[in-house]
């Protein structure tokens, strides 16, 4: 066995490994995460997808680890935790909060499994030379997109696009046999060759095989050209030409990959895929609410409501508030100012989408002119898709100025369900518009509005919310002055990877707007 395969051996055992980790991982854990499941189904009409699962039972497990750690920290501020027990409070809170996260619309949800973690991004490179592509060149980057020369779209196929060549040389095309009358030469500038405006072009006509010259070239100055000579069989070729100082000359051509045979190089095009990390570190959101027994006594007998368990609630949905908010601030940043990757190279966002206005003309009714911004939406959908070839808006975040006038479009907005019978706390999903997820937040600026897209795949992400521990709660204590405490703390990590995947608009002149 050689190295290679021992290598393979490894991988293979160690990708084996961690797949049944997860598997024994989700079977512990599967009593409760099938009940959070049911309950989204129950009252959203929304399935965990395994993923989902697997996210859930990895926060669980973190959070009864750190529950073991902390059982004598000072942030227990006691030596009996007896009175609460882990199962009693923690899980139900932790259960209730990950699924509820407008985070999970707009981000990718990816489980962190310790405090210092790792994110992952997958990289598809040239494996060998092919045309204008070089070996090393990437085809499709998880931060900057996917290839945009003619000759890397054509590199999965029997084309050879924009091979250069120098003029007077007898030298050998990268792939043969050619197929005969595919060979085209092309002289010009960059600018020219990629407009399809060449000073110089031609096929290189034959049929069959052998060699062959041609003056059937078009010259756009009328100079003379030259002659060229071909051998298809071997693609040896032979050109002579005049190339300015400012121009590059290259050569297009198909070839037969079945009976290709060059040492050094396949015939069908290969590809290297690269997976790389970048580091990810949690951190924590910690709080601590104190009461008097005195009021927790009080509202137990006036309302029958037990104030401890008020206080989880609350400070529950106070983390998911924060949470919240500091993913759309990740994201609303990006979408307007690009993000700094770890090189410290900043990524810009898609092209924004400018200024919709929303005063009326002379003629014009409200009813008709709100329409017109239907256009600005998927002009930011376009824009994303032209950024990153990948993707298109899928989301929007708006303040309250813009929902409001998304709300108007009738049949367009598909409202959620319930809306108005659960308390907002912060960011909110209020429905879909053309198929679109809907955020509104009041602390976005009213006029203003972001547009994303959140893939199904975290190798090729946009943003990045990577729970360690959603919420935890300690036990409460009372002191010997007969006040409580009670401790609370959610620890995360947040990134953005590739900023493209956002873009974002205003409005102006909107009647009661921001």
């Amino acid at each position: 066995m050689n190295n290679t395969q021992k290598l393979q051996k490894i991988i293979e055992g160690r990708m084996s490994s961690v797949a049944q980790r997860k598997a024994e991982l989700l079977e512990n854990w599967n009593p409760y995460v099938n009940i959070v499941g049911q309950y989204l189904q129950d009252k959203r009409q929304q399935d965990l997808s395994e993923y989902d699962k697997i996210n859930m039972a990895t926060v669980l497990e973190n959070a009864l680890g750190d529950l073991c750690a902390k059982r004598r920290s000072k942030l227990m501020e006691t030596t009996d935790s007896s009175d609460i027990s882990f199962l009693g409070v923690q899980l139900p809170v932790i259960a209730a909060l990950l699924p509820s996260l407008v985070a999970n619309k707009i981000a990718l949800v990816q489980a962190m499994d310790r405090r210092i973690a790792a994110i992952f991004y997958m990289n598809i490179l040239y494996g060998q030379a092919k045309g204008a592509v070089e070996s090393g060149d990437s085809l499709s980057d998880a931060k900057l997109g996917h290839n945009r020369t003619l000759a890397g779209r054509m590199y999965g196929s029997t084309r050879v696009t924009h091979e250069a060549f120098t003029d007077n040389a007898s030298t050998q095309l990268q792939y043969y046999p050619v197929n005969a009358g595919t060979a085209m030469v092309l002289i010009g500038t960059e600018a020219q060759i990629a407009a399809g405006t060449p000073r110089v072009t031609g096929y290189i006509n034959a049929a069959g095989d052998g060699i062959y010259t041609t003056p059937a070239f078009t010259v756009a100055d009328g100079t003379n050209f030259g002659s060229c000579a071909l051998d298809h069989a071997t693609g040896v070729y032979t050109i002579d030409a005049v190339i300015q100082s400012d121009e590059t000359a290259v050569i297009s051509y198909k070839y037969d990959y079945q009976t290709m045979d060059v040492s050094g190089r396949s015939a069908v095009p290969e590809v290297n895929i690269e997976v790389t990390s970048e580091a990810i570190t949690a951190e924590d959101f910690p709080l601590r609410a104190n009461y008097t027994l005195a009021a927790a006594l009080d509202l137990e007998k006036a309302h029958g409501l037990v104030l401890e368990d008020e206080v989880v609630k609350i400070l529950g949905q106070e983390i998911k508030f924060e949470i919240d908010h500091l993913v759309i601030d990740y994201i609303m940043n990006a979408a307007v100012s690009g993000a700094y990757d770890d090189a410290g190279t900043l990524q810009t966002p898609a092209t924004a989408i400018g200024e919709w206005d929303a005063s009326l003309g002379t003629t014009q009714e409200w009813v008709f002119k709100k329409y017109e911004f239907i256009d600005f939406l998927e002009r930011g959908s376009n824009n994303i898709f032209s950024k990153t070839l990948k993707g298109v808006g899928n989301f929007i975040i708006g303040g309250n100025s813009v929902c409001r006038v998304l709300k108007q479009f009738g049949d367009h907005f598909k409202p959620v369900a319930g809306l108005d019978k659960t308390p907002p706390t912060g960011p909110m999903e209020i429905g879909s518009f053309g198929g679109r997820t809907v955020i509104q937040d009041p602390f976005v600026t009213d006029t203003r509005y972001a547009m994303g897209f959140r893939s199904d795949n975290y190798l090729f992400a946009g943003m990045l919310y990577c729970p360690y521990i959603p919420l935890f709660a300690t036990p409460t204590v009372t002191l010997a002055d007969l006040k409580s405490q009670k401790a609370f703390y959610s620890s995360s990590g947040f990134k953005v990877v590739n900023p493209g995947f956002y873009t974002y608009g205003t409005m102006t002149n909107l009647v009661g707007g921001g």
